[in-house]
Protein backbone atom coordinates (compact mmCIF):
# COMPACT_ATOMS: atom_id res chain seq x y z
CA UNK A 1 0.00 0.00 0.00
CA UNK A 2 1.06 3.61 0.45
CA UNK A 3 1.56 6.42 2.87
CA UNK A 4 1.19 9.81 1.24
CA UNK A 5 0.41 13.37 2.19
CA UNK A 6 -0.48 16.53 0.26
CA UNK A 7 -0.54 19.88 2.03
CA UNK A 8 -0.36 23.63 1.49
CA UNK A 9 2.33 25.55 3.31
CA UNK A 10 2.70 29.28 3.84
CA UNK A 11 0.09 32.01 3.84
CA UNK A 12 -1.91 33.44 0.95
CA UNK A 13 1.02 35.64 -0.10
CA UNK A 14 3.63 32.87 -0.20
CA UNK A 15 1.84 29.57 -0.72
CA UNK A 16 3.49 26.32 -1.69
CA UNK A 17 1.89 22.98 -2.53
CA UNK A 18 3.73 19.85 -1.41
CA UNK A 19 3.21 16.17 -2.17
CA UNK A 20 5.21 13.43 -0.42
CA UNK A 21 4.85 9.65 -0.43
CA UNK A 22 6.83 6.51 0.22
CA UNK A 23 8.22 4.54 -2.74
CA UNK A 24 7.24 0.92 -2.08
CA UNK A 25 4.99 -1.31 -4.17
CA UNK A 26 4.23 -4.81 -2.92
CA UNK A 27 1.45 -7.36 -2.79
CA UNK A 28 2.39 -9.68 -5.66
CA UNK A 29 5.14 -11.50 -3.80
CA UNK A 30 7.74 -8.85 -4.63
CA UNK A 31 8.86 -5.69 -2.87
CA UNK A 32 9.88 -2.81 -5.13
CA UNK A 33 11.22 0.34 -3.46
CA UNK A 34 11.85 2.54 -6.52
CA UNK A 35 8.31 3.17 -7.70
CA UNK A 36 6.86 6.61 -8.48
CA UNK A 37 3.60 7.31 -6.70
CA UNK A 38 3.54 11.00 -7.60
CA UNK A 39 3.09 12.10 -11.20
CA UNK A 40 3.93 15.40 -12.85
CA UNK A 41 0.88 15.95 -15.01
CA UNK A 42 1.34 17.48 -18.52
CA UNK A 43 0.42 21.03 -17.50
CA UNK A 44 2.66 23.22 -15.40
CA UNK A 45 0.36 23.78 -12.42
CA UNK A 46 -0.79 20.23 -11.60
CA UNK A 47 0.41 17.26 -9.55
CA UNK A 48 -1.19 13.84 -9.12
CA UNK A 49 -0.62 10.98 -6.69
CA UNK A 50 -2.39 7.77 -5.77
CA UNK A 51 -2.88 5.09 -3.16
CA UNK A 52 -4.77 1.83 -3.20
CA UNK A 53 -4.96 -1.10 -5.57
CA UNK A 54 -2.08 -0.55 -7.98
CA UNK A 55 -3.76 -2.57 -10.74
CA UNK A 56 -6.48 0.07 -10.94
CA UNK A 57 -4.62 3.16 -9.68
CA UNK A 58 -1.81 3.09 -12.23
CA UNK A 59 -4.14 2.90 -15.28
CA UNK A 60 -6.23 5.73 -13.81
CA UNK A 61 -3.15 7.89 -13.26
CA UNK A 62 -1.75 7.22 -16.74
CA UNK A 63 -5.09 7.94 -18.38
CA UNK A 64 -5.27 11.18 -16.37
CA UNK A 65 -2.00 12.22 -17.96
CA UNK A 66 -3.18 11.20 -21.43
CA UNK A 67 -6.51 12.99 -20.99
CA UNK A 68 -4.68 16.24 -20.25
CA UNK A 69 -1.96 15.98 -22.91
CA UNK A 70 -4.45 15.15 -25.69
CA UNK A 71 -6.82 18.00 -24.79
CA UNK A 72 -5.06 21.26 -25.64
CA UNK A 73 -7.23 23.46 -23.43
CA UNK A 74 -6.30 21.28 -20.46
CA UNK A 75 -2.59 21.04 -21.24
CA UNK A 76 -1.88 24.68 -22.16
CA UNK A 77 -3.69 26.14 -19.15
CA UNK A 78 -6.66 27.63 -21.01
CA UNK A 79 -8.95 25.38 -18.97
CA UNK A 80 -8.86 26.46 -15.34
CA UNK A 81 -7.43 23.82 -12.95
CA UNK A 82 -10.78 22.99 -11.37
CA UNK A 83 -12.17 22.52 -14.88
CA UNK A 84 -9.41 20.00 -15.48
CA UNK A 85 -10.43 18.22 -12.28
CA UNK A 86 -14.03 17.99 -13.54
CA UNK A 87 -12.76 16.63 -16.86
CA UNK A 88 -10.66 13.97 -15.12
CA UNK A 89 -13.61 13.00 -12.93
CA UNK A 90 -15.60 12.22 -16.08
CA UNK A 91 -12.66 10.29 -17.53
CA UNK A 92 -12.24 8.16 -14.41
CA UNK A 93 -15.93 7.38 -14.03
CA UNK A 94 -16.05 6.37 -17.69
CA UNK A 95 -13.10 4.04 -17.16
CA UNK A 96 -14.56 2.48 -14.02
CA UNK A 97 -17.90 1.92 -15.81
CA UNK A 98 -16.05 -0.38 -18.20
CA UNK A 99 -14.45 -2.58 -15.54
CA UNK A 100 -15.99 -6.05 -15.33
CA UNK A 101 -14.96 -9.48 -14.00
CA UNK A 102 -12.87 -11.65 -16.30
CA UNK A 103 -15.22 -14.44 -17.48
CA UNK A 104 -12.25 -16.77 -17.90
CA UNK A 105 -11.68 -16.80 -14.15
CA UNK A 106 -14.43 -19.17 -13.10
CA UNK A 107 -15.44 -19.02 -9.48
CA UNK A 108 -13.88 -15.60 -8.93
CA UNK A 109 -15.49 -13.77 -6.05
CA UNK A 110 -16.27 -10.12 -6.74
CA UNK A 111 -17.88 -7.98 -4.07
CA UNK A 112 -18.53 -4.29 -4.54
CA UNK A 113 -16.97 -1.90 -7.01
CA UNK A 114 -13.23 -1.93 -7.61
CA UNK A 115 -11.20 1.02 -6.34
CA UNK A 116 -13.89 1.85 -3.79
CA UNK A 117 -12.23 1.36 -0.39
CA UNK A 118 -11.20 4.24 1.87
CA UNK A 119 -7.56 3.73 0.85
CA UNK A 120 -8.28 3.88 -2.89
CA UNK A 121 -7.80 7.44 -4.10
CA UNK A 122 -6.21 9.74 -6.63
CA UNK A 123 -5.12 13.08 -5.18
CA UNK A 124 -4.74 16.14 -7.42
CA UNK A 125 -3.23 19.47 -6.51
CA UNK A 126 -2.70 22.66 -8.48
CA UNK A 127 -3.28 26.37 -8.80
CA UNK A 128 -6.87 27.56 -9.25
CA UNK A 129 -7.29 30.92 -10.96
CA UNK A 130 -10.91 30.86 -9.85
CA UNK A 131 -9.92 30.86 -6.18
CA UNK A 132 -6.54 32.58 -6.67
CA UNK A 133 -5.09 29.86 -4.51
CA UNK A 134 -3.45 26.46 -4.49
CA UNK A 135 -6.03 23.69 -3.98
CA UNK A 136 -6.15 19.95 -3.29
CA UNK A 137 -8.82 17.52 -4.47
CA UNK A 138 -9.13 13.80 -3.64
CA UNK A 139 -11.09 11.17 -5.58
CA UNK A 140 -13.38 9.05 -3.40
CA UNK A 141 -16.08 6.54 -4.20
CA UNK A 142 -19.60 7.68 -3.26
CA UNK A 143 -21.66 4.53 -2.45
CA UNK A 144 -25.02 6.32 -2.57
CA UNK A 145 -24.32 7.60 -6.08
CA UNK A 146 -22.26 4.62 -7.23
CA UNK A 147 -19.83 7.19 -8.67
CA UNK A 148 -16.43 8.65 -7.94
CA UNK A 149 -16.05 12.32 -7.09
CA UNK A 150 -13.13 14.66 -6.43
CA UNK A 151 -13.76 16.13 -2.99
CA UNK A 152 -12.49 19.49 -1.81
CA UNK A 153 -9.86 19.23 0.92
CA UNK A 154 -10.53 21.71 3.67
CA UNK A 155 -8.47 22.67 6.75
CA UNK A 156 -8.28 19.80 9.21
CA UNK A 157 -10.41 20.27 12.32
CA UNK A 158 -8.19 20.49 15.39
CA UNK A 159 -4.92 21.03 13.54
CA UNK A 160 -5.65 24.70 12.80
CA UNK A 161 -7.95 26.71 10.53
CA UNK A 162 -5.20 27.39 7.99
CA UNK A 163 -3.81 23.86 7.80
CA UNK A 164 -5.01 22.22 4.59
CA UNK A 165 -3.79 18.64 4.38
CA UNK A 166 -4.82 15.28 2.91
CA UNK A 167 -3.25 12.05 4.16
CA UNK A 168 -3.75 9.01 1.93
CA UNK A 169 -2.85 5.34 1.99
CA UNK A 170 -4.01 2.24 3.84
CA UNK A 171 -5.92 2.97 7.04
CA UNK A 172 -3.27 1.70 9.48
CA UNK A 173 -0.49 3.72 7.90
CA UNK A 174 -2.73 6.81 7.68
CA UNK A 175 -3.75 6.53 11.32
CA UNK A 176 -0.16 6.13 12.47
CA UNK A 177 1.01 9.07 10.34
CA UNK A 178 -1.78 11.30 11.64
CA UNK A 179 -0.90 10.35 15.22
CA UNK A 180 2.77 11.15 14.63
CA UNK A 181 1.87 14.48 12.99
CA UNK A 182 -0.28 15.56 15.95
CA UNK A 183 2.50 14.51 18.33
CA UNK A 184 5.06 16.47 16.31
CA UNK A 185 2.89 19.61 16.36
CA UNK A 186 2.26 19.27 20.10
CA UNK A 187 5.95 18.69 20.81
CA UNK A 188 6.73 21.89 18.89
CA UNK A 189 3.94 23.86 20.56
CA UNK A 190 1.97 24.63 17.39
CA UNK A 191 -0.90 22.14 17.52
CA UNK A 192 -4.25 23.87 17.07
CA UNK A 193 -2.68 27.24 16.31
CA UNK A 194 -4.14 29.39 13.55
CA UNK A 195 -1.00 29.22 11.42
CA UNK A 196 -0.36 27.41 8.14
CA UNK A 197 1.81 24.36 7.79
CA UNK A 198 5.49 24.68 7.01
CA UNK A 199 7.35 21.39 6.41
CA UNK A 200 6.03 19.52 9.45
CA UNK A 201 4.28 16.80 7.36
CA UNK A 202 7.53 16.13 5.49
CA UNK A 203 9.48 15.84 8.74
CA UNK A 204 6.93 13.32 10.00
CA UNK A 205 7.03 11.39 6.70
CA UNK A 206 10.82 11.09 6.91
CA UNK A 207 10.66 10.00 10.55
CA UNK A 208 7.98 7.39 9.80
CA UNK A 209 9.87 5.90 6.85
CA UNK A 210 13.11 5.78 8.84
CA UNK A 211 11.55 3.52 11.47
CA UNK A 212 12.68 -0.13 11.34
CA UNK A 213 10.26 -2.37 9.50
CA UNK A 214 7.84 -4.36 11.64
CA UNK A 215 8.06 -8.15 11.52
CA UNK A 216 4.30 -8.35 11.61
CA UNK A 217 1.62 -6.04 10.26
CA UNK A 218 -1.03 -7.18 12.71
CA UNK A 219 0.25 -5.40 15.81
CA UNK A 220 3.27 -3.19 15.23
CA UNK A 221 4.80 -1.00 17.96
CA UNK A 222 4.96 2.78 17.79
CA UNK A 223 8.61 2.82 16.73
CA UNK A 224 8.07 0.53 13.72
CA UNK A 225 6.55 1.00 10.27
CA UNK A 226 4.38 -1.57 8.46
CA UNK A 227 6.08 -3.64 5.78
CA UNK A 228 3.64 -2.26 3.20
CA UNK A 229 5.49 1.08 3.10
CA UNK A 230 9.16 1.83 2.58
CA UNK A 231 11.86 3.23 0.35
CA UNK A 232 12.99 6.85 0.20
CA UNK A 233 10.47 9.68 0.42
CA UNK A 234 9.54 11.17 -2.94
CA UNK A 235 8.64 14.84 -2.95
CA UNK A 236 7.17 17.33 -5.44
CA UNK A 237 6.75 21.06 -4.88
CA UNK A 238 4.62 23.68 -6.64
CA UNK A 239 4.52 27.46 -6.35
CA UNK A 240 1.58 29.45 -7.79
CA UNK A 241 2.28 30.18 -11.45
CA UNK A 242 5.41 28.03 -11.53
CA UNK A 243 6.24 24.59 -12.86
CA UNK A 244 5.73 21.61 -10.53
CA UNK A 245 9.21 20.45 -9.53
CA UNK A 246 10.51 17.14 -8.18
CA UNK A 247 12.73 17.61 -5.14
CA UNK A 248 15.76 15.40 -4.53
CA UNK A 249 16.07 13.76 -1.12
CA UNK A 250 19.31 12.90 0.69
CA UNK A 251 18.36 9.63 2.34
CA UNK A 252 20.07 7.10 4.58
CA UNK A 253 19.90 3.57 3.20
CA UNK A 254 21.21 0.34 4.70
CA UNK A 255 24.49 0.85 2.86
CA UNK A 256 25.28 4.54 2.57
CA UNK A 257 23.50 7.91 2.28
CA UNK A 258 22.67 8.88 -1.27
CA UNK A 259 20.40 11.13 -3.31
CA UNK A 260 16.99 9.94 -4.50
CA UNK A 261 14.61 11.58 -6.97
CA UNK A 262 11.00 10.37 -7.19
CA UNK A 263 11.96 7.30 -5.17
CA UNK A 264 14.91 6.27 -7.36
CA UNK A 265 18.54 6.44 -6.30
CA UNK A 266 20.34 8.54 -8.90
CA UNK A 267 23.55 7.42 -10.59
CA UNK A 268 26.81 9.22 -9.93
CA UNK A 269 26.88 10.68 -13.46
CA UNK A 270 23.40 12.26 -13.20
CA UNK A 271 23.65 15.97 -12.57
CA UNK A 272 20.05 16.60 -11.53
CA UNK A 273 19.01 20.24 -11.61
CA UNK A 274 16.42 20.25 -8.82
CA UNK A 275 16.26 21.44 -5.21
CA UNK A 276 17.52 19.12 -2.46
CA UNK A 277 16.02 18.21 0.90
CA UNK A 278 18.12 17.01 3.83
CA UNK A 279 16.87 15.77 7.18
CA UNK A 280 18.63 16.34 10.47
CA UNK A 281 18.14 16.80 14.21
CA UNK A 282 17.19 20.42 13.58
CA UNK A 283 14.44 19.55 11.12
CA UNK A 284 14.03 19.68 7.34
CA UNK A 285 16.35 21.80 5.22
CA UNK A 286 15.74 22.85 1.60
CA UNK A 287 18.73 23.64 -0.59
CA UNK A 288 18.29 25.52 -3.87
CA UNK A 289 19.04 23.61 -7.05
CA UNK A 290 22.40 25.35 -7.43
CA UNK A 291 23.28 25.42 -3.75
CA UNK A 292 23.55 21.83 -2.56
CA UNK A 293 25.92 21.22 0.38
CA UNK A 294 29.46 20.64 -0.93
CA UNK A 295 29.74 17.24 0.77
CA UNK A 296 26.63 15.91 -0.95
CA UNK A 297 27.52 17.50 -4.29
CA UNK A 298 30.98 15.95 -4.23
CA UNK A 299 29.55 12.61 -3.18
CA UNK A 300 27.37 12.54 -6.30
CA UNK A 301 29.77 14.37 -8.61
CA UNK A 302 31.63 11.66 -10.43
CA UNK A 303 32.66 11.65 -14.11
CA UNK A 304 30.35 9.48 -16.14
CA UNK A 305 33.33 7.70 -17.63
CA UNK A 306 33.80 4.40 -15.90
CA UNK A 307 30.14 3.73 -15.12
CA UNK A 308 29.66 -0.04 -14.98
CA UNK A 309 26.93 -1.70 -16.98
CA UNK A 310 24.93 -4.68 -15.78
CA UNK A 311 27.23 -6.92 -17.80
CA UNK A 312 30.38 -5.66 -16.15
CA UNK A 313 31.89 -3.69 -19.02
CA UNK A 314 32.80 -0.03 -18.64
CA UNK A 315 30.65 2.39 -20.59
CA UNK A 316 31.22 6.06 -21.37
CA UNK A 317 28.14 8.19 -20.69
CA UNK A 318 29.76 11.57 -21.20
CA UNK A 319 28.43 13.80 -23.93
CA UNK A 320 30.43 13.78 -27.19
Amino acid sequence: MTIGVAWISGNSESQQLWFATDSRLSGDGNIWDDCPKIMLLPRRDAIGAFSGDTAQAYPLMLQCSNAISSYSAASDGTLEFLGVVEHLQLVMNSMMDHVYPDPRLSGAITTGRPFSSSGDTVVLGGYSRKHASLVIRALQYQPGENRWRFERIRPRVGAGRQRVIRTFGDSRARNRFNYLLVKYLKDNGTHGQDVPFKLEPLAVMASFLSFPESRTDHQWPMDRRPSTIGGAPQVVQLYPGAQATPVAVHWETSDTPNVFVMGREIFSYEQVNVPLITFGPNGVHIHARNNWPDQIRQQNKNPAQGQKSDHGETVDLTEP
